[in-house]
């Protein structure tokens, strides 16, 4: 799993979502979590390694791991895609 995160796969990820019929609440939610991540990274590529530092900030951040799974799944949808 070695991506580059940019606003145009972002914005394609969202047309993706929408396609796929998904809740405006989840398009949404993916669609922030996804930038948020890419706030994160910086412009570095997302890889196994980061996505592991990324799971350590949110954590150390105080967020619930109901919250933190929410976000690691949007990373993972967005690979898939």
């Amino acid at each position: 799993m070695s991506k580059s995160i940019t606003k145009n796969r972002i914005l394609d990820f969202t047309v993706s979502l929408q396609v796929q019929h998904r809740s405006a609440n989840t398009i949404t939610s993916y669609t922030t979590n996804i930038q948020k991540l890419e706030l994160f990274l910086g412009g570095a590529e997302l890889s196994r390694e980061q996505m592991l530092s990324y799971k350590e900030w949110l954590n150390g951040q105080g967020f619930k791991q109901r919250t933190v799974n929410a976000y690691l799944a949007a990373a993972n949808y967005f690979c898939d895609v």
